[in-house]
């Protein structure tokens, strides 16, 4: 991994609370997504939460220095977790070159029919797919949250890489 460049002054404003913000931002944007009422915006809202949330991985691997491996390794037993890395990348760029979850094919997200709870429309969810799993996108939103919150009480990181 590249080395971080340093801030122009001593910290951005984004960064100032380190991990926290991004772990607090994440749930912001899950709680946007639930309380959505367009499908304009559930989609848009879901797709930033899991860009967000994946992204805490980054902020929790550049800011503590032991969490590398332990990262690695929470994504490797959590489906879910690389589900969200793959949502992340397939939105944020136009070709997913390495999928986490099924090396040869990109998920797709899908809308599907037949919910009882319509999140998505009259009887409708969405939910992505690959050709060995099949995932409703609200419940692996929830899911990906409750994994980040379990994580993240079992670990030390009350301190990061940058005020030592």
């Amino acid at each position: 991994m590249p080395s971080p460049k340093p801030y122009a002054l001593k910290l951005s404003g984004h960064a100032v609370q380190g991990w926290q913000a991004q772990y607090i931002r994440q749930q912001r944007w899950l709680a946007r997504f639930l309380g959505a009422q367009t499908k304009e915006d559930k989609l848009d809202f879901v797709i930033t939460y899991f860009q967000n949330a994946y992204h805490l991985r980054d902020w929790l691997r550049i800011l503590h220095g032991d969490m590398p491996a332990k990262l690695d390794g929470f994504f490797a037993k959590n489906i879910e977790l690389r589900l969200c890395q793959d949502i992340c990348h397939m939105t944020k760029h136009v070709i997913l070159t390495a999928p986490a979850v099924d090396k040869d094919s990109t998920p797709s997200i899908i809308r599907v029919y037949g919910r009882v709870d319509g999140w998505y429309g009259v009887n409708a969810g969405l939910s992505v797919r690959t050709p060995n799993i099949e995932y409703d996108l609200k419940d692996l939103a929830l899911r990906c949250s409750a994994l980040w919150s379990e994580f993240v009480a079992t670990q030390e990181l009350t301190e990061d890489v940058r005020k030592s």
